[in-house]
């Protein structure tokens, strides 16, 4: 567990997790190959953090409630934050998200937060261009009338969970 993390979040506070890859070459975005490069694979991938973060810090420069921001890392180390330079100066806290399939990462990062006093936790991930500060404060205003909330994407999955 992240003693600062843990010193950070209080009933009072949304969190808001962003799932991602470390931007690592010919390690984000393989699907696209071989229409992009691996080059321009990881600038676009490099694109969507820049942009996850600004959305995700505007939402919470503009909430009504305190908002803690975390940065879920796999594929990487977690102290090597140079490819999160956009994240790291917007001061998310950074976690490993571990080992296992996603739903194991969703529910140890998720279990995280609730430990250390999150009542209010919307995770998303880097991959939603059109995501705006909106989706977040709709999504959070639905937890405060149920229990779950789902972001659906149009290819049938989820863009956000929250909880």
């Amino acid at each position: 567990m992240n003693e600062e993390f843990d010193q950070v979040i209080n009933l009072e506070h949304d969190v808001v997790v962003v799932f991602a890859k470390a931007p690592v070459l010919g390690r984000v975005k393989t699907r696209l190959s071989p229409e992009l490069t691996a080059e321009q694979s990881l600038a676009l991938y490099e694109a969507f953090l820049v942009d996850t973060a600004r959305t995700v810090s505007r939402y919470a420069e503009n909430s009504s409630r305190p908002v803690v921001k975390v940065l879920a890392v796999t594929g990487g180390d977690v102290e090597d934050t140079d490819g999160f330079k956009s994240f790291v100066e917007a001061g998310f806290t950074i976690l490993d998200q571990g080992e296992g399939d996603l739903g194991a990462r969703l529910r140890r990062i998720t279990g995280q937060c609730i430990e250390s006093g999150a009542t209010r936790i919307v995770t998303i991930g880097t991959d939603s261009p059109t995501l705006h500060v909106e989706h977040l404060e709709f999504a959070f205003s639905m937890l405060g009338r149920f229990d779950v909330v789902l972001g659906p994407s149009f290819d049938g999955g989820y863009y956000m969970v929250g909880r």
